[in-house]
């Protein structure tokens, strides 16, 4: 849906993703997955925010990704959602920056060197996928 640019569309496919991934993780807190599915969605949707909207969800992608990897450091998916994360929170600008500084106390750090190593761990795991060509 976001390639065709229907956002309409996939802003509420998405939300259904991230009901489903938070009933998923209520389910089996003891699972990394379920914190990878969650860091997913939560990544996905903050697309669709703006301001303090968008900062929350980069803080909830953050935390549940490094929660996963906690539990399993060869999930692939986890080096390519923090390596974007990286990508994005460096992209900020200064007034998002600001922004998140005073009204949440707390900025989202990203930093283009650690998203290139997330995406080339990933690879050194799998150098088949794609999605991490992609965005390196």
């Amino acid at each position: 849906m976001l390639e065709l640019k229907k956002l309409d569309d996939a802003e509420v496919y998405i939300n259904k993703t991230v009901s489903t991934a938070e009933l998923l993780q209520s389910i089996y807190p003891d699972r990394a997955l379920s914190y990878t599915y969650l860091a997913l969605p939560y990544g996905n949707i903050a697309m669709f925010k703006g301001g303090r909207e968008k900062i929350k969800y980069a803080f909830k992608v953050k935390l549940n990704a490094e929660k996963a990897m906690k539990m399993n450091p060869e999930d692939i998916y986890l080096y390519i959602i923090l390596g974007i994360y990286n990508r994005e929170a460096a992209n900020l600008n200064w007034f998002e920056k600001l922004f998140a500084n005073s009204f949440l106390g707390d900025v989202p750090e990203g930093i283009y060197d650690e998203s290139k190593q997330m995406l080339y761990k990933s690879l050194s795991i799998d150098h088949y996928i794609i999605i991490a060509y992609y965005n390196l």
